[in-house]
């Protein structure tokens, strides 16, 4: 994409604002279209599920390629990554100030259960084990199926470490189950 700007003629001009951030004021912006909405007017937002309960706010929106992911600060836990679609966020109240989830099972652990310790190791000094749990939203669960280190495989054997994914295909709207991966290097295969 190229763009032109009044005052910049030559290249070594347009280099000088290199890093340069632009802004444009929110009047400028044509009012977006039903089910449209401004990364600005979701951020800030409170996370709910259907029957009230209180997640989190809405943090940040993250685009990795494959679709919008709502980033949801909880007052408990680790922040969560959810997909911005129709199923998981199937109400977005911008006027009410929230978004109403529908997350599948196993997406959002449960911010009133934390992960407890586990108890003592064994021998003198050491400090509680604790359990570590990551989802990672993925289109190819095989890219976390490769084979890991062994101090990895004592973790995962021992119930310190679990790993989840979730295909996130299983939230495209077509038929195809296809996502937008192609311009980010994304093959036949994935």
């Amino acid at each position: 994409m190229l763009v032109k700007f009044p005052g910049i003629a030559d290249r070594d001009a347009a280099d000088a604002l290199r890093g340069l951030r632009l802004y444009l004021s929110r009047e400028a912006l044509p009012a977006p279209e039903d089910e449209e909405y401004y990364h600005a007017d979701l951020i800030g937002l409170d996370a709910m599920l259907g029957d009230g309960t209180r997640i989190g706010r809405v943090h940040a929106v993250h685009d990795f390629g494959a679709g919008d992911c709502l980033e949801v600060v909880r007052p408990a836990g680790p922040p969560a990554v959810v997909p911005f679609t129709r199923a998981v966020v199937p109400v977005v109240d911008i006027a009410g100030g929230r978004v109403v989830l529908d997350p599948p099972p196993g997406l959002l652990e449960d911010p009133h259960h934390p992960a407890k310790p586990r108890g003592p190791r064994t021998g003198a000094g050491r400090e509680r084990a604790m359990t570590w749990h990551a989802t990672v939203l993925t289109i190819s669960r095989k890219c976390c199926r490769a084979p890991r280190p062994f101090a990895c495989r004592k973790a995962l054997n021992a119930g310190l470490w679990h790993l989840e994914t979730v295909d996130i295909r299983n939230f495209a709207r077509d038929k195809h189950r296809s996502v937008d991966d192609a311009p980010f290097g994304a093959g036949r295969e994935w």
